[in-house]
């Protein structure tokens, strides 16, 4: 997958959890969301470290719950709908029936 094509899958995910009302779209966390997916952390300024640390990190950021490894963002609302934080190996196991 692109770095394009990866980014636009995140910035979806995004819209859907801010539709689902999982994060407010209107909300400052919401753009510190978005200038995470664009630019990292390493673009954050002090303030908006602390909303992405206190408001964002606890929405986009979730091990899977049969591993160490991360829920890939582009999945969540699937995972927050399902209630089922698994990554991407584990998810394609559930699928299977495995």
């Amino acid at each position: 997958m692109s770095d394009d094509s990866h980014l636009s899958d995140n910035m979806s995910a995004l819209r859907m959890l801010g539709e689902m009302g999982i994060i407010d779209p209107l909300s400052s966390a919401f753009g510190v969301a978005r200038l995470y997916l664009h630019k990292g952390l390493d673009a954050m300024t002090q303030e908006q470290r602390f909303v992405f640390d206190q408001q964002v990190a606890p929405i986009l950021l979730h091990k899977c719950s049969r591993c160490d490894e991360y829920v890939q963002l582009s999945t969540l609302p699937d995972a927050y709908e399902q209630g089922s934080m698994l990554c991407s190996r584990h998810l394609r196991q559930r699928d299977k029936g495995e």
